[in-house]
C-alpha cells in the first residue's frame, strides 16, 4: 500500500542532488558566459546557407548552428535546437 518511507526518502535525496548539481553547472556557464547583452541583427546572417558542395543523403537542407551559435543557451535550448535542425533536415539523432 505505498511507497516504503526509505525508499521514499532515498529518492527525494537523489532528486535534490540531482537538481543542484544541475543549477551548479548552470550557474558555471553563466559564470563564464559574463554579462549578457542584447544585439541587434545586422542582416549579414547566414541563416539557412550550406557552404560547399553537397548533396544527396550527406546534403542537409539548413546548415546547423556552430557551437559559437549556440554557446548563449542553456543545455535544454542547445538540445532543442539541434534536434529542430535535425528534423528540418530529415536525419536521425547519432
Amino acid at each position: 500500500n505505498g511507497l516504503d518511507p526509505a525508499v521514499a526518502a532515498r529518492q527525494q535525496q537523489l532528486y535534490r542532488r540531482l537538481l543542484d548539481a544541475g543549477r551548479f553547472l548552470e550557474q558555471e556557464e553563466r559564470d563564464d558566459q559574463g554579462p549578457r547583452e542584447a544585439k541587434a541583427g545586422n542582416g549579414n546572417g547566414a541563416a539557412g546557407r550550406v557552404d560547399g558542395p553537397q548533396s544527396g543523403k550527406a546534403g542537409s537542407k539548413y546548415a546547423p548552428p556552430t557551437w559559437n551559435d549556440l554557446r548563449g543557451l542553456g543545455p535544454e535550448e542547445r538540445r532543442l535546437v539541434i534536434e529542430y535542425f535535425r528534423r528540418l533536415n530529415g536525419t536521425t539523432p547519432p
